[in-house]
């Protein structure tokens, strides 16, 4: 970026407002390492989903890492300079760009996974080659990089005086009008692909239920889609909403590219930061075997917690030992009224949009049901299994 005759090179530090975005903006963006990298772990550690959508997921978390790395260096200047750009960043303002698409496009190769793994429920699980996952994002990485390139050429051609940056593209204006028409259909396409994703898999995991309805394969995939549609519906919400706050701000730009405040860039790169932190909490908060495993590292990680609770409930847990070593073998025990009977029968499970059959979306939920049915065969009388047979 041109800074060449402009105030904020020769002020010592940035007006009060924008101190305070470019402070806050610092603030999320070095916190935001830590929920990446640590979703990136449970996506590397364990298999709660396909390979494909493991591979598009750590993908995309190491692309948040990104942005928030290429921000930080500018951020550090403008703080203690009020020097917005300076020209030996124009590297990272490429660089920022490229990670900056490659977040605002992601939501395409997700939906498109995820209709496979409906289309194809019947196999899909049995597929481990994440082939179509990496294909997606050679896809999505050499699109990003053409418009990223793009962008920030324009970012680095452009001046900025008094708090104001003047961009000199010819077309820059028209390029935003355009960009912005053509993502909002497809954000709305996608967002609506996911809520049915979510709703046909939630009816066929109820069907599935009955006799001879679907294998044990599907059911899991059925139950699989469900968890991992709940899971992208959240991100892509988080998606939709920064991607709707970068829409306007750019058609600030497509009205008038001669004056666009400081302001504005600074309210997108903010409200960017705010996502590098709430899409791998929200993607691990909505997804329930991701969530068990994140509780069971921060109980490891506070050992004095756990000491706390243990002294206070050790009159207890000497009196519960022996039902929990049945229960280590029976999850659901018969005739017994434990506390983990009572709490899963006051659990209500969801149900379908449709049908209004219970549907199975919790692992304890889908551990009583299958334990009912193996109880159930295992009281049918004999004379009854054998007509049974006959009839088959």
């Amino acid at each position: 970026m041109d800074s060449n005759n402009t105030t904020l090179t020769t002020k010592s530090s940035p007006a009060p407002i924008n101190f305070a975005i470019a402070l806050s903006e610092l603030i999320l963006d070095i916190s935001a390492l830590i929920p990446n990298i640590y979703f990136i772990f449970i996506l590397w550690s364990r298999h709660d989903l396909h390979n494909n959508l493991r591979v598009l997921l750590a993908s995309f978390s190491s692309c948040l890492i990104l942005v928030a790395l290429t921000r930080l260096p500018t951020e550090f200047n403008y703080i203690f300079t009020g020097v917005l750009y300076i020209e030996v960043f124009n590297w990272l303002v490429y660089g920022h760009e490229v990670a900056v698409m490659f977040f605002r496009t992601i939501i395409v190769p997700l939906t498109f996974e995820r209709v496979l793994a409906t289309i194809y429920s019947k196999n899909y699980e049995q597929q481990k080659s994440p082939k179509i996952g990496i294909w997606a994002v050679v896809l999505t990485l050499l699109i990003s990089i053409a418009i990223g390139i793009y962008i920030g050429s324009e970012l680095n051609n452009s001046s900025i005086r008094n708090g104001v940056i003047t961009f000199r593209g010819s077309y820059y204006g028209l390029y935003h009008i355009i960009d912005v028409s053509v993502r909002l259909v497809i954000w709305i396409i996608c967002f609506a692909i996911f809520v049915l994703i979510l709703r046909y898999n939630q009816r066929c995991y109820a069907f599935s239920r009955l006799p001879n309805k679907h294998n044990l394969v599907q059911r899991y995939q059925f139950a699989e889609n469900v968890r991992s549609s709940k899971l992208l519906l959240a991100v892509g919400i988080i998606i939709f909403v920064c991607n709707l706050h970068f829409d306007c701000v750019m058609l600030r730009i497509a009205y008038n590219k001669d004056y666009f405040n400081v302001e504005y860039s600074q309210s997108f790169d903010f409200v960017l930061a705010v996502a590098l932190n709430a899409i791998p909490i929200a993607a691990i908060w909505f997804h329930s075997s991701m969530l068990e495993a994140f509780k069971s590292h921060l109980k490891h990680l506070t050992p004095c917690l756990c000491i706390f609770k243990c002294f206070s409930k050790s009159n207890n847990s000497i009196q519960q030992q022996p039902q929990l070593a049945i229960n280590s073998i029976l999850p659901f025990p018969p005739n017994h009224p434990t506390t983990t009977n009572k709490r899963l029968n006051n659990y209500k499970s969801p149900r379908a949009l449709l049908t209004g059959q219970k549907l199975i979306i919790g692992r304890e939920e889908e551990q009583r049901v299958y334990f009912n049915e193996l109880r159930k065969s295992w009281n049918v009388p004999p004379y009854e299994m054998k007509k049974k047979y006959i009839k088959y």
